[in-house]
């Protein structure tokens, strides 16, 4: 069976068909097997019956009573053929709906499947869009990063240089508060996470500035 989605209103339309032809399916065996039960009930009866009148024909000492009984033992024998051959026509037809519903079954089940497998991919899709948007991301902050470390590294040369021994006493106490707070990630609200590759997304971060062209 073709199970390719196009759009949402052809999942749609081939949903209500399976439907529609499942129910049809259920209908008709629940009729059939109604069928069946009255004729193997009758069918039943009737051998019933006829083992009933054999063993009065058996018994049977006056000519009138075993012409009737051989009589009715004609007609049921009739009776019992015509039963036979209905239950099996309605076992054959039985077999036929209960082919179909399995049929439908399967064809259910396949669309099924072919809908998940789109949501997957468009799920897959979406995730790829929004990694990828989050790796470039992250390069443009590390590049921010590496960026703002070249430019601090220039102006702490430059005020050093300017500056000498006054700036040097101030830079101390600055770098002290500063990598007290990058150290302190934890108390920071920050958690560590190596969910894909620890060695991959572990850097260290050196001071660059961009080339002047």
């Amino acid at each position: 069976m073709e199970t390719t989605i196009v759009t949402p209103e052809e999942v749609k339309k081939r949903l209500t068909d399976l439907d529609r032809r499942r129910r049809d399916a259920a209908a008709r065996k629940r009729e059939i097997d109604g069928k069946l039960d009255h004729e193997r009930n009758r069918l039943y009866t009737d051998e019933a019956n006829r083992k009933g009148n054999l063993e009065l024909l058996a018994g049977a000492d006056d000519d009138s009573m075993r012409g009737y009984l051989e009589n009715e033992i004609d007609g049921l024998d009739e009776s019992i053929r015509s039963h036979k051959r209905l239950i099996e026509a309605l076992e054959g037809a039985l077999a036929k709906v209960t082919v179909e519903i399995e049929q439908v079954n399967r064809e259910w089940k396949a669309l099924d499947d072919a809908v998940e497998a789109q949501e997957l991919a468009e799920r897959f899709q979406e995730w790829k869009a929004d990694v990828e948007r989050r790796y470039n991301t992250a390069s443009d902050n590390l590049d921010a990063a590496r960026t703002s470390l070249g430019e601090l590294g220039i102006a702490v040369r430059e005020g050093r240089e300017e500056f000498g021994p006054q700036a040097d006493r101030w830079l101390v106490q600055l770098n002290e508060a500063f990598f007290r707070k990058q150290g302190n990630l934890d108390g920071r609200g920050f958690q560590r996470r190596f969910d894909y590759n620890e060695q991959m997304f572990n850097f260290v971060i050196f001071p660059a500035v961009r080339k002047s062209s």
